[in-house]
């Protein structure tokens, strides 16, 4: 498995996982909360290396942090 997710592009880009990042320290000082939906796993074989970039963006957009 390692030797097919090693030609694959990245699945999330630098800044998105720095985003991420500051958005959880915001909800650590409890100053924003979290809504996660859809915790399940999927097989690798599903997949073409065009499709499972987009499939786990999309499920990464999917986490919605809110700041009040």
């Amino acid at each position: 498995m390692l030797s097919k997710l090693e030609h694959l592009p990245l699945l999330v880009t630098p800044a998105e996982i720095k985003h991420l990042w500051y958005q959880l320290i915001l909800m650590q000082r409890n100053e924003s909360s979290l809504l996660h939906t859809g915790d399940y796993s999927e097989s690798f074989d599903l997949y073409t290396q065009i499709s499972l970039p987009s499939l786990v963006r999309s499920k990464f957009n999917a986490l919605y942090i809110d700041q009040s």
